[in-house]
């Protein structure tokens, strides 16, 4: 693939509120009008940090005891080890590596009430600049409902590939990815 115009990312968290810790921060970019993608090209075109949580909690960002009990506790044990326990990368280092991969790409992610605002948070607590205005993040489940006539930002019976593990957010990210791709090929409605 030469041409990148996309990127979706997305975060694994301590909550919902916009203070608690970003736990992992991952991105994909890809061209959305390309058909041809197998999931060895996107993990070429992939971004993946585990983020420093001790840091994070020096600048005062939080977690939520019914987060971690009604959610990461129900989860497998190899996406608790990613999100909790895999290398982490400082903070500021992994925000600035994060914004030049998302360079010169329309980023989009589930839903712009979630992640834009953690991130937007993240970057004030570590002093770096959110180089993206907050009207400029797109949703991926209004692009993917526009494209099969749907309302829950999924195409419809679509399976997951085997390589993906729900809320590593990288996997996550290559979903949406996929879906974006595949949206408009098989539901060219509008």
């Amino acid at each position: 693939m030469t041409k990148v115009n996309t990127s979706v990312f997305d975060t694994e968290t301590t909550g919902t509120d916009n203070k608690c810790i970003i736990l992992t921060l991952s991105a994909v970019k890809f061209d959305r009008f390309n058909a041809f993608h197998d999931s060895a090209e996107l993990k070429n075109y992939s971004f993946h940090r585990t983020l420093n949580i001790p840091e994070q909690i020096l600048k005062g960002r939080i977690i939520e005891a019914s987060c971690i009990e009604q959610f990461w506790l129900k989860q497998p044990q190899n996406v608790i080890d990613e999100a909790f326990f895999a290398s982490a990368t400082p903070v500021k280092q992994a925000l600035e590596e994060f914004f030049d991969f998302i360079k010169g790409t329309q980023l989009y992610c589930r839903g712009t009430d979630f992640d834009p605002p953690k991130l937007a948070s993240l970057c004030k607590d570590f002093g770096v600049e959110m180089p993206i205005k907050y009207n400029k993040f797109r949703d991926v489940r209004t692009y993917i409902d526009a494209f099969t006539m749907g309302d829950d930002g999924y195409i419809p019976d679509w399976e997951t590939p085997n390589w993906i593990t729900p809320h590593i957010s990288v996997d996550d990210c290559w979903r949406d990815a996929l879906q974006m791709i595949e949206a408009p090929i098989q539901y060219n409605k509008l």
